[in-house]
């Protein structure tokens, strides 16, 4: 070490991994600086307070089809060293639509950092369109949004003709005008143009149509039109919604997301190594150029300085990123010129450049060895003013130093790469008020993830075929290696998994901890591009935390805490807000049915534990007083309150520019479909038709009778609903119901085809002795009636049943005649609203109950797999064409690293690739893509 400035070392991690002394720095005699003690102990502190937690899932495949099962496994490790999660027990899973809401959501018991489980993809409850799937634990929930895993995913119908679409958007800004100028291309699946067909087109934002169109399409299948594009148009949800018209047309609607890159519009961000610029001082300048898209652009330009000089050139490398030096002077302006189409050119200005402060850099020597250098500017030199190098490696402090600057700069410092381990290491100099004047991201590679070998029992199989895998685990030095993996087949004629996609390894070690968008994660890591990594390291490193909150913590509560296990729990408190202590509590489970008690501790307090959620779950709760009573009783449950997500970009749909890959797939599905039917003799298929009983409210007051009604929901449909308030569940749910009237206009007024409602609850006229005759006062019935609905949550009613012909609402017309009668004999539509209390308005649930809804288990179902043995003609020939060949979500190597799976090939020849991942729950993970060939006979033998 150099005596040219006064600094202290401490090492805190050894033998490569900060995994050593379980996490704690021991500091000798050699540390004299005491605020150095004090940071590395705040950022250790931290992270015991708050620990992160990180989680990857693995799908069976990329994208899906209507009616198809979404499967997953689950991995819940420790973000410091890759270790099972301690802290939780229970996983959320949700496939969210791009405005955010969830269509489906699961939960996962999570055991040992594992959890696999299903998601039906059923067609009335998914249909076809964008998602995002989205995995946390309640702990995550305290990090944000960046934390939660995130995955994108397409669902595609295959239940009718489907219509692909080429389309291609050009701008012209004639006249300053921004124009849009759309060429479309229809075609079925079997590329047969769509020919001679009226369209109508809807051009929109999101929130304002921009503009309608007619249009007949050519023999080809081709049309063109345009429209204009205000300057503030959202682009992002800019889409172009076409539809036939005509009779016999196909009402379908094509949603065709315009995807417009004007070059003149190119965001060009320039980011110095260690996030500044010193006069004086050579510096690394990482770039990025995104298009209006939100993806990197490729483009090349000059740097020039304030008297027009070519001072460098620059030009993007991978994803719109790259670098270049620079060694700004004092006064000097700096700016980049890059040429667009058409000769113009654009001007994009640098960050000026500081006359004092620091600057820090990170260059790798190669032999795994770091070169750190820092810098400073010569008002800094020689005072005796203490900084602060900080190393860290997944929240790990692995490094740190006390430096102050002499008379010699720059500080130079070659730093063994083996302090770190394998992922994202982070470099922060601070000052003495601990406040970061310079960061720097860069990843290290030891290459020590798990070794994964996949060998098969022939070169070649056929169809039908039984398939056997060898899986052999090791580590970086040969030895065999114990764990737990997934593993899926896929069929490459139908479904394309990408290469340099995200998996487990870039997952982890690098998207995890960046932010914004990755472009094709699997480039940098598997593909082994260092200087690429660099640059992305560069532009998109980030921290996730405040320094100011690690040195002056505030004391909080937890707003999420982890979840051990599942718990139904909750307080009972009595009138007067107080906690109930020694409350007998009861359970009652209503599937699977069951039955619990508990009581109260000094708190209020009650625990129900090793319940197995299922299905439509519902438990409801009584509670009583020592004495028995339930009067003066209250029970507040505490249920999972879901977090509400940004809404995100659309995903090109699947038929837009689509290959050949998915609409094989798609293809495939419906072929698979008319087999199945065309054996079982229904020719087409035939959509299902199902005849269901009538829904008998029981406890309703109907005056009709039993089943009696229009339209009727029962408490299935009302648990189904969980918190929604009942005017809210009406609106979405009762067909033809208009809440009318608009602050300042009328009429107010609650109307079912037509006819204003008069709703019946328990037997009771809500309205009893309203004066019909005094029209001045529909405000004021409107607002009580509004009351009411809000008021009750769709979990305090047991029924609805919907009156509006005249078979069923005579007689309710002469049991609730309003005072004064109806005017000029007009009719109302009546409803007849079923509580659970059954004591009518403003009578809630029954005292001293409460209904628990809580989300199902995601229980897993095997993935189901033919077996093809001599004689079995268990699945017809031509029937097999499934896309996932296998799903094998728990493969558990043995002491010896190997383990067995074993499958039948389907009836489709191709190629199918394999792709197996997971952990040794020791810290270390990996990850292996292979393919295997599935010929149409078996292969020959000579």
């Amino acid at each position: 070490m150099s005596d040219k400035f006064n600094k202290t070392i401490f090492l805190a991690c050894v033998a490569a991994f900060c995994l050593l002394s379980s996490a704690t720095f021991t500091f000798g005699q050699t540390i004299a600086n005491r605020f150095l003690k004090d940071d590395v102990t705040a950022i250790k502190a931290a992270g015991e307070r708050m620990p992160v937690e990180k989680l990857y899932l693995q799908t069976d495949k990329p994208y899906y089809n209507s009616g198809d099962t979404l499967r997953f496994k689950a991995y819940l490790l420790d973000a410091g060293f890759l270790l099972p999660s301690p802290r939780s027990g229970l996983l959320y899973v949700e496939l969210d639509d791009v405005a955010g809401t969830a269509v489906k959501r699961v939960m996962v018991p999570v055991v040992s950092g594992l959890a696999w489980g299903n998601i039906a993809l059923d067609e009335k409850e998914v249909r076809e369109g964008s998602f995002v799937l989205r995995a946390y634990t309640n702990w995550m929930r305290n990090f944000g949004e960046g934390y939660i895993f995130k995955k994108n995913i397409y669902v595609s119908a295959t239940n009718g003709p489907a219509t692909l679409v080429r389309a291609m958007f050009k701008t012209d800004s004639a006249a300053g005008k921004n124009k849009v100028g759309a060429s479309l291309q229809l075609a079925s699946t079997g590329n047969i143009p769509v020919a001679l067909k009226d369209m109508k087109l809807l051009v929109t934002d999101g929130r304002h149509v921009l503009a309608r169109d007619k249009v007949t399409t050519g023999i080809d299948g081709s049309l063109k039109f345009g429209f204009g594009l205000p300057d503030k148009t959202n682009l992002k949800n800019l889409t172009v919604k076409a539809q036939q018209a005509g009779n016999g047309a196909d009402t379908a609607t094509l949603t065709i997301p315009v995807n417009i890159n004007r070059p003149e519009k190119t965001d060009l961000q320039f980011m110095p190594e260690g996030g500044s610029l010193i006069a004086g001082t050579n510096v690394k300048i990482g770039f990025k150029a995104v298009g209006e898209d939100g993806k990197g652009v490729s483009l090349a330009g000059k740097i020039y300085n304030g008297k027009g000089q070519e001072i460098t050139s620059f030009k993007t490398a991978h994803a719109g990123m790259g670098n270049f030096e620079l060694m700004p002077q004092a006064g000097e302006n700096y700016y980049a010129k890059i040429t667009l189409p058409k000769g113009v050119s654009k001007e994009y200005p640098l960050p000026l450049a500081s006359l004092s402060g620091t600057s820090l850099a990170v260059k790798p020597l190669g032999n795994d060895t770091l070169m750190l250098v820092i810098n400073a500017t010569k008002d800094l030199m020689g005072k005796p003013a203490a900084y602060y190098l900080i190393g860290q490696s997944r929240g790990v402090v692995c490094y740190a130093q006390a430096l102050g600057f002499g008379n010699n700069i720059p500080v130079k410092e070659a730093l063994p790469g083996s302090l770190f381990p394998t992922g994202i290491a982070r470099f922060t100099l601070l000052d003495q008020n601990h406040l970061p004047l310079n960061e720097r991201q860069v990843f290290i590679n030891h290459h020590d993830g798990l070794q994964i070998g996949i060998s098969t029992d022939k070169r070649i199989y056929k169809t039908r075929d039984s398939i056997a895998l060898s899986i052999e685990v090791k580590d970086k030095d040969g030895r065999p290696v114990s764990g737990s993996f997934s593993l899926t087949v896929t069929d490459d004629g139908q479904v394309r998994t990408d290469s340099s996609g995200g998996n487990i390894l870039n997952n982890l070690l690098l998207t995890s901890d960046l932010k914004g968008n990755i472009e094709n994660p699997g480039h940098y890591i598997e593909g082994g591009k260092a200087e690429e990594l660099d640059n992305l390291m560069l532009t998109q490193g980030w921290v996730g935390y405040s320094w100011k909150d690690i040195f002056n913590p505030v004391k909080t509560p937890i707003a999420y805490p982890a979840e051990k296990e599942f718990l139904v729990q909750g307080t009972v408190t009595n009138a007067f807000n107080k906690p109930v202590v020694a409350s007998k509590v009861i359970l009652i489970s209503n599937n699977p049915p069951g039955f619990r008690d508990t009581v109260t501790n000094t708190e209020g307090r009650f625990y129900f534990k090793g319940l197995v959620p299922v299905d439509t779950a519902l438990f409801k709760i009584q509670a009583r007083t020592k004495k028995g009573s339930s009067f003066n009783v209250n029970i507040d449950g505490e249920e999972f309150k879901p977090p509400v997500f940004r809404p995100s970009a659309p995903i090109l749909p699947w038929y837009v520019n689509t290959d050949t890959i998915i609409v094989a797939n798609v293809n495939t599905k419906a072929a698979q479909l008319k087999a199945v039917d065309d054996l079982l003799g229904k020719g087409l298929r035939l959509k299902e038709v199902t005849i269901k009983a009538k829904k008998i409210i029981s406890g309703s007051k109907n005056l009709n009778g039993p089943g009696e009604y229009d339209e009727a929901f029962d408490e299935k449909d009302m648990v189904k609903a969980n918190k929604t308030t009942l005017g809210d569940f009406l609106e979405k749910n009762v067909r033809g119901y208009v809440v009318s009237g608009i602050w300042g206009k009328a009429p107010w007024d609650y109307v079912l085809n037509g006819k204003r409602i008069h709703f019946i609850i328990d037997g009771m006229d809500l309205e009893y002795g309203y004066d019909f005759t005094k029209t001045l006062s529909r405000l004021e019935r409107f607002l009580f009636i509004r009351n009411n609905l809000d008021y009750f949550t769709a979990e305090e009613i047991t029924g609805i049943e919907v009156m509006y012909n005249s078979r069923f609402i005579g007689s309710y017309g002469v049991q609730y005649a309003p005072i004064g009668g109806l005017p000029n004999g007009e009719e109302h539509a009546y409803l007849e609203i079923t509580t659970r209390s059954k004591k009518g308005p403003f009578m809630r649930v029954t005292p001293g109950t409460y209904l628990y809804k809580t989300l199902p288990f995601a229980l897993y179902k095997e993935f189901y797999r033919p077996k093809y043995n001599a004689g079995n003609r268990e699945v017809a020939m031509g029937t097999d064409l499934r896309s996932t060949i296998h799903w094998a979500p728990n493969v558990i190597t043995d002491a010896e690293g190997k383990a067995v799976v074993s499958f039948y090939s389907a009836d489709k020849p191709g190629i199918y690739t394999i792709i197996i991942e997971g952990t040794d729950l020791q810290g270390q993970i990996g990850y292996r893509r292979q393919k295997i060939n599935v010929a149409t006979a078996a292969p020959s033998r000579k």
